[in-house]
């Protein structure tokens, strides 16, 4: 087998591992945020607009994505990941093609896509996967992947196309969340300033020229959905759901309440992740300090500095995404869910297996005869400890030993997962009630789940969802909604109902006068409509 045949079927064996992997999880439960964004993607296919028809704090990337999955392969659990997945095994791909120079054993990087969109589908649950943080991974890799490889010469074509692609990643990601703005600036920064800095004529001004020409790529691109946010009249709402609106969820929700969330989720995290951060801190880490410490002092222009490979400034991009990315975590003091920590499985599974390459380099110079086992052995050992520590296995065999009904749509082929005893309470409570599915006749102050498992829209911009997060004026915009448009059926949990009568008191008038019960289901209440 040649060199290139080799190459071929390492790149089409990632692959494969990936892409089995996310066929296993096609029917995994949407949970409410993601029920959500299919509502919401289903709104925009048909006309209505985000945070004016369909508002929410989330900047609209993520509604494109659940709107182009559902418009190609739809609106369903295995429509939305089977786009995703096609979205990994590019990134797999492109993964191990700029890895081609970032380890001593060059078969590692073929492990890359398997410890990191191959981790993602061992160890996600339903809450965790298809969101704005899992999904970001891959336009912040590419905010400066190129830049090493490609723009060490200003001006040539290479460097054009390494900064072309780096603004378009930023501008994406940026789509996803405005918040990853600091983290985006620094990993560009970090990557252009190494890049020039070690090329044979390092000056500020190629530092700059570069930045200048990613950020003016990305300010471009968002400047187009800027313009046609405007033209459809809802740049001021954009504008409020990204900077007005966190400021008001913070000075009204974060505190101290807010902590034992953040607890919860960085044990989920630690448990969850403790294989790559076991390796990165002990292996990957201390390889790269080790690596910087050893690295070969050049002159240039009479000047002593250290010279930098190309793994080296990944290595220092990747230090940059894990501590900017922990404080871009801890700013979204309302959320701090643990989906949020899935924003870390890229930079830990590079710096894994970069601690794996360090340790087989010391075993092939110390113990030569175990060298051509240290690969073998890292694979046994990681598929132990990861049986050990995937929460996501076990709870897949505890959810397989429990009876179920598969009354479901899909039948046998019907989604499992965290939220399938969610799923069959709604579709339970939607029967009884006698539902026709379709139109934009309910309102929910609840899961997102009924408006999807009943193909519904709902007819006010608010979704009702985790209402304990809403802010002054959107308990004054509800209730001017509700009072105008009067949905024929209102599905309110009690925690909800007891928020209505605080905040909302013309809306509880309204639901006491031209209201009545329908039945009371699990944790929410059904009332429909007196008014013919």
């Amino acid at each position: 087998m040649t060199s290139n045949q080799r190459k071929m079927a390492g790149l089409l064996g990632a692959v494969a591992v990936v892409f089995l992997l996310g066929l296993a999880r096609l029917t995994e439960t949407f949970n409410g945020d993601q029920a959500l964004f299919v509502v919401y993607a289903k709104g925009i296919i048909s006309g209505q607009q985000l945070y004016t028809d369909l508002w929410d704090v989330k900047q609209p990337g993520i509604f494109y994505f659940y709107a182009i999955a559902g418009q190609i392969f739809g609106f369903s659990e295995i429509g939305v990941h089977f786009f995703e997945l096609l979205y990994w095994i590019i990134f797999s791909a492109a993964l191990i093609w700029i890895a081609n120079d970032q380890f001593k054993n060059e078969s590692l990087r073929y492990l890359l896509p398997l410890a990191t969109a191959g981790y993602y589908y061992l160890t996600a649950g339903s809450l965790q996967m298809t969101q704005v943080e899992t999904l970001v991974g891959f336009p912040l890799l590419f905010s400066f992947a190129l830049i090493p490889k490609y723009c060490k010469s200003v001006g040539s074509a290479q460097w054009i196309f390494g900064c072309l692609i780096s603004g378009l990643a930023v501008a994406l990601a940026l789509l996803l969340k405005f918040a990853f703005l600091p983290l985006l600036g620094l990993l560009t920064l970090t990557a252009v300033s190494l890049t020039v800095r070690n090329s044979r004529k390092p000056t500020y001004a190629a530092a700059g020229v570069s930045l200048f020409f990613i950020w003016t790529i990305a300010a471009a691109f968002l400047g187009l959905f800027l313009l046609n946010y405007w033209y459809d009249g809802i740049l001021d709402e954009i504008i409020y759901s990204t900077f007005r609106y966190p400021r008001e969820a913070l000075a009204a929700h974060a505190g101290a309440d807010r902590l034992p969330t953040l607890v919860n989720s960085l044990v989920w995290f630690l448990l969850t992740f403790a294989p790559l951060i076991i390796l990165s801190s002990i292996f990957g880490l201390l390889a790269a300090i080790r690596h910087f410490r050893n690295s070969s002092i050049g002159h240039v222009d009479g000047t002593t500095h250290r010279d930098l490979s190309v793994s080296a400034i990944y290595a220092w991009c990747y230090l940059v995404w894990l501590a900017v990315g922990l404080f871009v975590l801890g700013m979204q003091a309302t959320s701090w869910w643990s989906y949020h920590f899935m924003l870390f499985f890229v930079p830990l599974g590079f710096f894994a297996l970069r601690g794996v390459d360090k340790m087989i380099m010391l075993i092939d110079e110390y113990m030569p005869a175990f060298s051509r086992g240290a690969i073998a052995s890292f694979v046994a050992a990681s598929i132990v400890v990861l049986a050990v520590f995937n929460i996501f296995t076990v709870r897949v065999v505890k959810s397989r030993l429990k009876p179920r009904n598969y009354g479901y749509q899909n039948g046998l082929a019907g989604p499992t997962g965290d939220s399938w005893e969610i799923y069959q309470k709604v579709t339970e409570e939607s029967r009884k009630a006698g539902l026709p599915s379709g139109g934009s006749d309910i309102w929910a102050c609840a899961e997102p789940h009924y408006y999807y498992h009943n193909d519904k829209i709902p007819p006010i911009s608010s979704n009702g969802w985790m209402p304990e997060f809403f802010v002054e004026g959107q308990w004054s915009r509800l209730e001017r909604e509700v009072l105008a448009s009067k949905p024929k059926y209102l599905i309110l949990n009690s925690f909800c109902v007891d928020l209505i009568r605080n905040k909302a008191p013309g809306f509880q008038v309204l639901l006491d006068s031209e209201y009545k019960t329908v039945f009371e289901g699990e944790n929410v209440s059904w009332y429909r409509s007196t008014v013919k």
